[in-house]
């Protein structure tokens, strides 16, 4: 007599994360007597293949906006910010992940303060990149470029649950204005180890985006079948790439297609300074100095013209607005008029303060005390005061500002003479 298995029990014999291809064998024994006497026993087993569950999970690791500033390159020296996402294949498999990425334009992230609701950015150049750099979270030339295909890019071979960590860098034009907002998304999906191919569809009938013709098919226990696992992103901005006519889609991503996405975004933070430019005539041969001493603001009561022999004064002012980045290297440069000579021998008193419209408010500027009316005389944005000899024509005023923060404000100052003759 004998007996045989005719199915296996509904719940699987293995623990979440078992490897597909894993052959999994149930053996049952069955032990009986006739008469009171052992017979002998019967055996029999059946083995299933571990089917695949191919899941890939994208998180960005931004909290916010990146700030993007005008002129930067990721291909030129020193350190761009990155948008960071982790891309982990959460399959029980190795596989290929394919990224593309949606620009989505200026649309608000879910859950980033820094949304600007400005007008999208428009970068000259995109790149992907293993955070392998010497800088985390940025691009700084040591970091290695992702391999590209088409308008898509590949990480091959991903093992089990080890995040890998990619970076978006953009180039941005000089003429990106404040506020603009690029948002990107990241999507990744399963393809097949060391060919890159897309897996287009599963065993259940599920399509990737793009892809048509899957069927659902009974369970086939000699087979290793595949099941789209992923989960669906929470995020409406998320959306799907089309990876069959490689290009970014147009609907949101959902569960179970195969693949996974999340979204982050630069917006442009960039510096606005201001500059300008004011003339007064200091003293003339007529009428003498419009200050009553050298150093004050008290009117003489003499009101000087621009005629031969005038002494006239120009100060130019500098402001980095409220909110703006940092910057380096404030360098003036200024053509003096050939029909002026600078500096002059006269007895002229300087002002005290000059008032200078910057952005269509005035802003009151401290001369300084030691102005030397035969140089440029200057105060940079960090408070140095100094003086210089007047340079060669085209450029007779050439002035170092440094560095200007946010509100912070320098002057240069300096006289010219009309010739009397």
């Amino acid at each position: 007599m004998s007996a045989v298995l005719l199915g296996i029990v509904s719940s699987p014999a293995f623990a979440v994360g078992t490897g597909a291809g894993t052959t999994v064998t149930n053996d049952v024994t069955l032990d009986y007597q006739v008469n009171g006497f052992d017979q002998a026993t019967v055996t029999a087993s059946v083995d299933f293949e571990v089917d695949r569950a191919l899941r890939v999970t994208v998180a960005t690791g931004n909290a916010d906006v990146v700030a993007a500033v005008p002129g930067q390159d990721f291909a030129g020296p020193g350190a761009v910010p990155a948008l960071i996402f982790d891309v982990t294949n959460t399959s029980n498999d190795t596989v290929d992940l394919l990224l593309g990425l949606v620009d989505r334009d200026a649309t608000a992230v879910t859950g980033f303060a820094g949304n600007t609701g400005g007008g999208p950015l428009s970068p000259s150049a995109v790149g992907l990149f293993l955070d392998d750099g010497g800088t985390p979270g940025a691009v700084d030339g040591t970091n290695t470029a992702l391999t590209v295909q088409g308008n898509h890019w590949i990480l091959p071979n991903v093992t089990e649950d080890v995040p890998i960590r990619v970076l978006v860098a953009v180039s941005v034009p000089n003429t990106a204005a404040q506020g603009e907002q690029a948002t990107y998304t990241l999507v990744a999906a399963v393809a097949e180890a060391g060919l890159g191919t897309l897996i287009a569809g599963d065993s259940n009938g599920r399509d990737a985006p793009g892809s048509t013709g899957a069927t659902d098919v009974v369970d086939d226990p000699t087979l290793v079948q595949d099941v789209f696992a992923d989960l669906a992103t929470v995020d409406g901005e998320d959306f799907v790439y089309d990876f069959v006519a490689d290009a970014g889609g147009t609907a949101a991503d959902v569960t179970s297609n195969g693949q996974h996405a999340d979204s982050s975004a630069f917006v442009v933070d960039a510096a606005e300074l201001y500059i300008a430019k004011i003339v007064q005539v200091l003293w003339d041969p007529i009428n003498g100095n419009r200050y009553s001493a050298n150093n004050s603001d008290t009117d003489s009561g003499n009101n000087p013209k621009a005629i031969p022999g005038a002494v006239v004064m120009y100060a130019i002012g500098v402001q980095n607005d409220t909110g703006s980045q940092p910057v380096t290297g404030v360098a003036i440069a200024d053509d003096v008029d050939n029909l002026v000579s600078v500096g002059t021998t006269e007895a002229v008193n300087w002002p005290d303060t000059v008032s200078i419209d910057l952005n269509s408010v005035p802003v009151a500027f401290d001369v300084p005390n030691a102005a030397a009316l035969g140089s440029v005389n200057f105060r940079t944005c960090g408070g140095i005061v100094g003086s210089q000899g007047f340079g060669a024509d085209p450029a007779e005023v050439s002035v170092s500002l440094g560095a200007c923060s946010a509100t912070q404000t320098g002057l240069i100052v300096y006289v010219v003479t009309i010739p009397a003759s």
